[in-house]
């Protein structure tokens, strides 16, 4: 199954707003999904023009209900490893796309 499989249409709408983000900052995305068992997770990882300048968003949930569907994603922290930490919050992870590279601190994230 390749991931123009994927009917982003038949995603939550915070998935097209994520896309929007990176289209209109002008990142590359990466679309990639898996189905187990009756669960259904899409991958969309957004590259920006610097080396790991990076982000994630994660939708996972039952096959066919896009509306049980929820959202994780990754995005940077703080301190020297600019590694990626996960957040439960849309728009912490495209906040920090469009103003990367300010960090999100380590566990600090809303619904």
């Amino acid at each position: 199954m390749t991931a123009r499989e994927v009917d982003p249409a038949a995603l939550p709408a915070s998935f097209a707003e994520m896309r929007a983000v990176l289209a209109e900052i002008g990142w590359r995305e990466r679309l990639t999904h898996a189905r187990d068992g009756g669960w259904f997770t899409v991958f969309l990882d957004g590259y920006g023009d610097v080396p790991g300048r990076t982000v994630r968003g994660v939708w996972h949930g039952p096959e066919g209900d896009p509306g049980a569907m929820r959202f994780w994603g990754m995005a940077p922290v703080d301190g020297p490893s600019k590694g990626l930490a996960p957040v439960d919050d849309l728009h912490v992870v495209v906040d920090c796309a469009r103003n990367y590279p300010e960090p999100v601190p380590m566990g600090d994230s809303e619904s």
